[in-house]
């Protein structure tokens, strides 16, 4: 009988293995995991027989080789020190991809075209929110079509839809980060007509044109509107803000000529989107910054004018309050004069009403009834003295 030379074998952490007898049958080493398949190895291959996977002998099989010529297969062992621990190195344990190609290619293949038609119908059109208006651009003919809302059907690779905003929409550059569309300070850099700066807050409120939207595509390379919000609408409003504020003082941009300085912007702007085919709807100016000194300055300056105010209101009350008077003392004197020349208009009356009767009956009345002490030897009647003329006297008689 023969037997297989003894043989070394490597194994992470184990010492050398040696051929050993079949005693050791049915040990398993830690972290063994049981083969798939097993195999022989080519030295066996010219040997007749096969083992068995319990590790028996068997020569059935074996090419070459018949009963006592069949190789004897025992179970290897690896001795670590005193201790001689079983192995199986005498089999050879292999996984062959070659057995599950077919199976795996035909998966892949089958995964792959699931793939490639979830993506096509994934591609093949594209939901117009609504308050927009979808532009279909076909980039091997170059044709543009406009769609509007809902679905637009679309062909993959080939077709690309854009849609663009119809319903109003602002963009807002203001100081505070957390309010506008950009973080930071976004506000706008004014220079006014004296050469100062201040920064100011703005809000421009616009949508696309429908008629237009074509065109808002083709000029802008199908950009999407947020792109075309900062770059080309972002340095309209700026240019267009600094060419307007130019030609205004800082009193007047901050004060009594804000709203005609908001309506310029507008027109201005409008006049400029409208090329591009947008349509502004409002501009608001919001809050005006101004530096330190600047603010300082101005607020001196208000504060002076207030004060020439304040003086010409109280010059103005004054003038306002001697002209009462002379109109007061205008209005006694005439009154006084209104009162002489009744008056005396009341009196001629009066003198020319007297009668000498009259002055006679007046005269009675004022009597108080006491006669004189000199009387003569009759009557003494009251008589009007202008009526006696010089002879008119009687001649004085004695008794």
């Amino acid at each position: 009988m023969s037997h297989l030379s003894a043989r070394r074998c490597t194994r992470r952490a184990r010492p050398a293995c040696t051929v050993g007898s079949a005693s050791g049958r049915g040990y398993k080493p830690a972290g063994w995991v049981p083969p798939r398949r097993w195999s022989w190895p080519r030295s066996l291959a010219g040997s007749s027989g096969s083992p068995d996977r319990s590790g028996g002998d068997s020569s059935a099989g074996w090419p070459g080789a018949s009963g006592a010529d069949a190789p004897q297969l025992g179970v290897s062992s690896c001795s670590a020190g005193d201790a001689t621990v079983p192995s199986r190195g005498r089999i050879v344990m292999t996984t062959d991809p070659r057995a599950n190609a077919p199976a795996m290619l035909a998966s892949g293949v089958v995964l792959g075209l699931i793939l490639f038609l979830v993506a096509a119908i994934y591609g093949s059109f594209t939901i117009i929110q609504p308050g927009n208006v979808g532009v279909v651009f076909n980039r091997w003919s170059g044709a543009l079509k406009t769609v509007g809302q809902g679905v637009a059907w679309r062909v993959p690779w080939v077709t690309q839809v854009q849609s663009y905003p119809v319903a109003l929409r602002t963009y807002t550059m203001v100081q505070r980060g957390a309010e506008g569309s950009m973080r930071g300070d976004d506000s706008i850099d004014l220079p006014t007509k004296e050469g100062q700066h201040i920064r100011q807050d703005i809000s421009v409120t616009y949508n696309t044109s429908q008629e237009k939207a074509a065109d808002v595509f083709r000029s802008f390379r199908g950009a999407d509107i947020s792109d075309i919000e900062s770059t080309f609408i972002r340095r309209t409003i700026i240019t267009v803000s600094q060419n307007a504020a130019g030609q205004v003082s800082l009193t007047d941009l901050i004060s009594n000529q804000r709203g005609q300085l908001q309506t310029r912007i507008q027109d201005d702007l409008q006049h400029e989107m409208n090329k591009m085919g947008f349509v502004v709807d409002k501009v608001n100016l919001g809050a005006s910054h101004l530096p330190d000194v600047i603010e300082k300055q101005l607020q001196q300056k208000m504060a002076a004018q207030q004060q020439a105010q304040q003086a010409d209101y109280e010059l103005q009350r004054q003038q306002t309050l001697a002209k009462a008077k002379v109109a007061e003392a205008e209005g006694e004197a005439q009154s006084t004069l209104v009162k002489a020349k009744a008056q005396a208009e009341a009196n001629n009356l009066l003198q020319q009403t007297l009668s000498p009767l009259l002055i006679q009956n007046k005269a009675i009345e004022r009597w108080n009834g006491t006669l004189p002490q000199f009387t003569g030897g009759g009557a003494i009647p009251f008589l009007n003295l202008k009526d006696l003329g010089p002879d008119s006297h009687p001649a004085a008689t004695g008794r």
